[in-house]
């Protein structure tokens, strides 16, 4: 996103994606509700995606802003730039919060390879959906504290259904139903609607859950806690 002043680059970890396992389970996660119809954000064109590197252990960051939170780029876990069939974001007027929910082995797995399999499987034909044209989310905050870059922020987004325009959708990684996230990303989450309110210029009120939108059990009962307490703090 070389517009946007909040993009980090980080070099590329190799963790290649299995999905078969994680789509049997039913890795929909929150998006399962999503409209396919992406609607308008002038960005920056698409770099395209190189495929991760196989010899990679680490992931060293090249950029970072600030304390609270790095942002990994696409380009360090995608395989493939976005389809063509997806429209444009327009100005972003409002954020949601989403969790992924865990499916299989999930907790197991580096927070790049869950993105990874999140993205392959959006992009799937199933009996419920067609394939979309990348990951639903434009952001996923991993429990590494990093924020993961999902679908460019230039394009509508498929995350909240109904109400998928002018709408960017933050996912983070974990089944928070019962427990919230950890600190590290809490604190990351925290940091980073407050950076991209600032950069979009949307109030605390225009930061919604997934459920305040369509009906869904997302972002889960204890995530949604914490965010109505953040939205409250001043």
């Amino acid at each position: 996103m070389s517009a946007d002043p909040a993009r980090i680059l980080l070099s590329r970890r190799a963790f290649l994606g299995a999905t078969a396992a994680v789509v049997a389970g039913g890795l929909a996660g929150c998006t399962k509700e999503a409209a396919r119809t992406p609607a308008a954000a002038p960005v920056e064109p698409i770099a395209t995606p190189r495929p991760p590197a196989p010899s990679a252990r680490q992931a060293p960051v090249v950029e970072q802003r600030g304390p609270a939170f790095t942002v990994v780029d696409r380009s360090a876990w995608a395989e493939r730039a976005p389809g063509a069939k997806i429209n444009p974001m327009g100005e972003v007027t409002r954020i949601t919060v989403h969790h992924t929910g865990e499916y299989g082995k999930w907790a197991e797995l580096p927070d790049m390879q869950v993105v990874r399999q999140i993205e392959n499987y959006h992009r799937m034909n199933t009996p419920h959906k067609r394939a979309w044209a990348c990951i639903g989310y434009h952001f996923l905050v991993g429990r590494d504290g990093r924020i993961y870059e999902g679908r460019p922020a230039r394009f509508q987004g498929a995350h909240t259904s109904g109400a998928n325009a002018n709408n960017l959708g933050i996912s983070v990684i974990g089944d928070f139903m019962r427990r919230e996230p950890s600190e590290r990303q809490l604190r990351a989450l925290a940091a980073f609607l407050d950076d991209r309110r600032a950069f979009y210029k949307v109030g605390k009120a225009r930061v919604f859950g997934h459920r305040d939108l369509s009906p869904s059990e997302c972002p889960g009962d204890a995530l949604y806690a914490w965010l109505r307490r953040w939205k409250a703090a001043s």
